[in-house]
């Protein structure tokens, strides 16, 4: 877009695969040359009941490092097709491994990569090569229809409760999407009369009472914006309760997904809700959490969009290393339901290593944490049981040292040990999460410290490279939660510069522009009717804001990219703000007062015409002219007084204007456009009731100077192009083609927005032009007086050679003739 453009198109912003639920397990079969898992080269493991696993095109693939893990496995069926020398088996086992394998070439399907060893899934597809889908399709299970789901995860049916009950408009069941069926498990139904306050009150040990009320604290807590302080810690409760059980019966299993699925709901309830939270309840949640992430079943990953959990045993190794790839998107995330994108969690980009891989530029990660042992921990055969907590945000970690206000997920990573004095270190790193309007621009690594219920950064150091930032944090905490507090700054998109148009439209515009406010001024008395002061005053501020827009429109103390510190300090805010060098923000309010100015003047001037058409005779009145100067001048500064005093702060400068331009602020810190910025109320408003204004005039204008006075002869008529041009003159002076950046706001079409640009540009960089033309140049004195000075002007002679010659008659004597006679004949004799 032009660049003249900016000034109203920064406004044009107006415009899981859960595993755990899977039950399936990877199993050794007694094939010689042919191990069969069902993610291949994957680390992790699954809870299982049976399940069948098929390796397709394998041949020859042999295991290089096995760690045993104690799981609870049942009858697992492997089978091999177009392989050599492998016999299908059934085993009966009660140990699933870690494996890393040398393997071959991997066909990944439906958008799945290959990378180390294995082919990482878009979260709609699962299996070794992403054949099969993750989706339970839509179905109508038990008289309850339940939209399409993905597997691990609960679906909500789409009858609801009806009006009149203390829970209408929720769901009325909920059942869990099975992996080893993709079908719906059995409906559980809510009593449409209970809330979570009388299950806390009402909850029961006995398991099938207790699956009852898990399931329907589930339902309840689905709809999280409309959750209330008092529905948070009733359901932080009963998690609290339900996850403490250790009986591992299926039904408790169930219990303890229902549970889980519970905390992820209410992870995205609204932040504001969480203010007013006591502590209590939530720091039993996030300390039972890390007790469950102990007892869940070894190896299978329990994972809902917004927690996941892992517990693994490690046996033969010192490391251990959790990663988290991000999400891939392949084209077909339409089909993964509503809810779910690249910002929540999926068990099929969680994957556990016995040692360290270096992250991949090509696959990128959003967490990665490496824990190191101590050398003597593991000399014993039972080995030590590690428990992650991955949390998708920090809303059970409300900080007091540490502010944020953009709208940006900060995971945080629980790691728990089995055993005290086992932990060495722990390296792990985060991304940022990619927001157009910000970027990276410092870090901080800290802990949970739970006596002041806050951040801190003691035990833990940064270590800064130019692909990942990692920390490092040393202890002997049997639990921990981990995170990597980061601040951005803004990342304004730099705008190019001035395009050879607009540059001589805005060029000339300026020099005639001068020549108009010349001639308004020198040949002022000659014009009895004519509003000089009021032209001349519409020409400076047009000039100003041509000029301004010429040389200073763009920041130029403009700075952007990361600033890492040594030093690991939290930082108060995660939005970094340089400090306001003044420049910009004079521009801004020059810029802003003499565009008001302009628009003001130019509403004067349409009120002196209203008054000289009502007031044929008599005119406007004689204190017009000092009325027009107090409010012409004095309303623009009134109001850019009154928006600077509310929005401007010298170590908040953003708030009044925006970044990269040295124009008013319009959107926040989210991108998002926020009425509370100046750009709305201070200008595009006050600009509107004066085009409207000014529209009004200008119709009534034109009325009266096109309309037919039937008393005058043909004569004494007006010729059509006069008024044609009157009526231009008119549109030109009172600005009206700003109207077409009101029409740009509204418009969505890309044609019809681009066309509307083009206009807006080509009429607003060439208004002075037309001023000049109608105003001053097509009038009779000008012309005049252009006349007579370009007599003044002496005609240069040119230089030429000349020669000159006399001509004149010679009058010559006259000669006498004489004749003599010759005779021939006389010679001859």
């Amino acid at each position: 877009m032009d660049r003249f453009l900016l000034i109203l198109a920064s406004v044009m912003a107006l415009s899981g695969n859960n595993t755990a639920l899977t039950n399936t397990t990877s199993t050794n079969t007694t094939s010689t040359n042919t191990t069969s898992t069902y993610t291949t080269m994957s680390t992790y493991t699954t809870m299982s009941t049976t399940t069948r696993s098929m390796t397709t095109m394998s041949t020859n693939t042999t295991p290089t490092t096995t760690r045993s893990m104690t799981t609870m496995s049942t009858d697992t069926t492997s089978t091999t097709t177009m392989s050599t020398n492998t016999t299908p088996t059934t085993t009966r086992s009660m140990s699933t491994t870690l494996t890393n394998t040398t393997a071959t070439f991997l066909q990944c399907q439906n958008g799945g990569r290959e990378t180390n060893g294995f082919c990482l899934c878009p979260d709609d597809f699962t299996g070794n090569f992403c054949q099969l889908s993750s989706l339970c399709p839509k179905s109508r299970v038990s008289g309850f229809t339940f939209p399409k789901t993905l597997i691990g995860q609960a679906g909500y049916s789409i009858e609801q409760c009806s009006q009149g009950t203390l829970n209408a408009g929720f769901p009325m069941a909920t059942a869990l999407c099975l992996n080893n069926t993709f079908n719906f498990s059995t409906p559980q139904r809510l009593d449409c009369e209970q809330t979570l306050i009388t299950i806390n009150n009402n909850l029961s040990d006995d398991p099938p009472k207790a699956m009852e009320l898990a399931s329907r604290t589930q339902i309840l807590t689905s709809k999280p914006d409309k959750l209330t302080v008092q529905d948070i810690n009733a359901a932080a409760n009963i998690v609290n309760r339900l996850l403490s059980k250790s009986n591992s019966e299926e039904n408790n299993q169930n219990v303890f997904v229902a549970a889980v699925t519970t905390v992820s709901q209410i992870l995205t309830a609204s932040t504001k809700q969480f203010d007013h939270i006591t502590t209590d309840s939530i720091t039993k949640l996030t300390k039972t959490l890390q007790e469950f992430s102990l007892k869940w079943d070894k190896g299978s990953p329990l994972v809902q969009p917004n927690i996941a959990i892992q517990s693994i045993k490690v046996t033969q190794s010192l490391k251990i290393q959790m990663t988290v790839f991000s999400a891939l998107n392949n084209g077909n995330q339409g089909n993964v339901p509503s809810g779910d994108s690249s910002d929540t969690l999926s068990a099929n980009r969680i994957k556990i290593n016995n040692a360290s891989v270096s992250p991949s530029d090509q696959f990128p990660i959003d967490v990665e944490m490496d824990v190191n042992l101590k050398e003597a921990t593991n000399t014993k055969q039972e080995g030590t049981d590690i428990g992650f907590v991955l949390y998708n945000n920090d809303q059970f970690f409300r900080s007091k040292v540490y502010q944020p206000s953009l709208n940006i997920n900060r995971k945080v990573i629980t790691a728990s040990l089995k055993g005290e004095n086992v932990l060495d270190f722990v390296n792990f790193t985060m991304k940022a999460q990619k927001v157009s309007s910000v970027s990276f621009y410092d870090f901080a690594c800290v802990i949970w410290e739970d006596n002041k219920q806050d951040w801190d950064t003691k035990s833990c150091k940064k270590i800064w490279s130019s692909a990942h930032p990692w920390c490092k944090c040393e202890g002997k905490a049997q639990f921990a939660n981990f995170a990597m507090l980061m601040s951005f700054r803004s990342n304004p998109e730099i705008a190019e510069a001035l395009g050879i148009i607009d540059l001589i439209g805005c060029s000339l515009s300026v020099v005639c522009l001068t020549i108009t406010m010349m001639f308004q001024i020198l040949t002022r008395k000659s014009r009895r009717s004519s509003p000089t002061v009021l032209m001349v005053s519409i020409c400076v501020c047009m000039t100003i804001v041509y000029l301004l827009f010429i040389f200073g429109i763009n920041n130029s103390y403009l700075s952007s990219g990361a600033a890492i510190s040594t030093e690991n300090i939290i930082p108060p805010v995660d939005f970094h703000q340089d400090p306001d060098f003044g420049t910009c923000t004079v521009v801004t309010v020059l810029l802003h007062y003499f565009l008001l100015a302009a628009f003001t003047w130019s509403m004067l001037y349409s009120v002196h015409i209203f008054l000289l058409i009502k007031n044929t005779i008599s005119g406007p009145p004689q204190y017009f002219s000092v009325l027009s100067m107090v409010v012409g001048w004095g309303l623009p500064a009134v109001v850019v007084g009154i928006s600077l005093g509310i929005t401007y702060r010298i170590e908040n400068p953003l708030n009044y204007r925006q970044e990269a331009l040295c124009w008013l602020a319009v959107l926040d810190q989210n991108n998002r456009f926020d009425g509370t910025k100046p750009m709305l109320w201070s200008f595009l408003l006050p600009v509107a009731v004066m085009l409207l204004f000014n529209i009004t005039v200008f119709f009534y204008f034109s009325y009266a100077t096109c309309k037919i006075n039937p008393d005058l002869n043909s004569s004494q008529v007006t010729p059509l192009r006069n008024k044609m041009l009157s009526c231009t003159s008119m549109a030109v002076v009172l600005g009206l083609s700003w109207v077409i950046g009101y029409f740009m706001l509204l418009e969505t079409t890309p044609i019809t927005h681009t066309i509307l640009s083009f206009a807006f540009c080509l009429f607003n960089t060439t208004q002075g032009i037309q001023i000049f033309v109608l105003f001053t140049l097509r009038t009779p004195i000008f012309k005049n007086k252009a006349l007579a000075l370009f007599k003044l002007i002496p005609i240069p002679v040119l230089a030429r050679h000349r020669e000159s010659f006399d001509l004149w008659v010679i009058e010559a004597a006259d000669q006498e003739e004489s004749y003599r006679s010759v005779d021939l004949d006389r010679d001859n004799v």
